[in-house]
This record gives C-alpha cells, structure tokens and sequence, in this order.
C-alpha cells in the first residue's frame, strides 16, 4: 500500500477512521481559532466518513499507514451552486469534507487530493472539478487556488448559518 517514506492516495477504509478523526479533531480547534466555524463537534462526524468509506468515496493521503489527509471524492453538487451559475446538470467530482493534519500542512497533502479528484473525473468522462469553501478558510482557499481552480463566485449553503458564505471554485479538464 504505501511506500516507505513517501505520501500515497488510495481509498479509506474503516481501519482508517482512527486516523481520520484523529485529524479532524485536531484541525477543528485550528479552524475555529482563524474564526473558520465551518466545523465543529457535531460535523463532520465519523459516520459521515464511514458512509463515505461504504459508498467508496473517501480517499486518503497516508504515509507509512499514517493517515495524514482525507476527503470524500463525490458526484454530489449541492443546489447552491447554481447561484453562482454553474449548469448542475454537468458532471462534476465535488470534494468534500477535504481535511490535512496539522503535521503535514504545507506538503502537497491537498494537492495530492485534488489531483485524485482529477484522475477520477477523467476516468468517468466528467471535465469539472468543483469544490466549495468557507470564505474564511484562508488555508484551503489558497491550496484550491495553487491546485488550478478558478474562483467562480460567493454562496450561501443552506446547511449554514446564513452570515457563513462560501467561495466556489472550478477547474476544467
């Protein structure tokens, strides 16, 4: 699975789901802390992670079977996004729930990622890869933006608080 020293991505599994909330309960305190409450102790839970890892969407970075990133590599494009007028009727891989440890920031761990949403658009025959933030998450704007996405504009998430707006961005294939 993963080579000696060197970060891989290949699909989660439920022996992973330590690791993946080992991160995301270090990166939630770091998040908030930017005034990013985008996460918190209800979400993302681990049966969000282990639905994704049944579903066969969650991908992990590891390196020497440590989980150092993970996101779910979805289909699913929330309503939203037509507000900053995307057509929701072409296909796109959307990642969400996209979180790096605190001890690999700044090593390639999400661009890793976004490549691997890449390589699976392709493989489907999709030519867009989209992918919505909190305008505050300073870190992951700028990691979408050095992965090659274009900013496509501002929306609001239902599931959000209405003041918690979300940049969107796109890359096409």
């Amino acid at each position: 699975m993963t080579e000696q020293g060197k970060f891989v991505v290949r699909l989660g599994t439920t022996d992973d789901l330590e690791g993946i909330m080992k991160i995301v309960k270090a990166v939630v305190p770091l998040m908030q802390a930017e005034g990013n409450f985008q996460w918190d102790e209800v979400y993302p839970t681990e049966g969000a992670f282990r639905e994704d890892i049944g579903k066969g969407q969650c991908w992990v970075v590891v390196k020497d079977d440590i989980v150092f990133g993970v996101t779910a590599l979805t289909e699913d494009q929330s309503p939203e996004y037509a507000d900053c007028g995307w057509d929701l009727s072409i296909p796109s891989i959307v990642p969400h729930r996209m979180a790096v440890s605190p001890d690999a920031r700044r090593q390639g761990v999400a661009g890793m990622m976004y490549a691997k949403a890449e390589d699976l658009a392709r493989e489907r025959g999709f030519t867009r890869v989209r992918v919505d933030t909190n305008k505050v998450n300073v870190p992951m704007n700028a990691a979408i933006r050095k992965a090659g996405f274009t900013y496509s504009g501002e929306i609001n998430l239902a599931t959000k608080p209405k003041d918690m707006r979300f940049n969107t961005y796109e890359k096409i294939l």
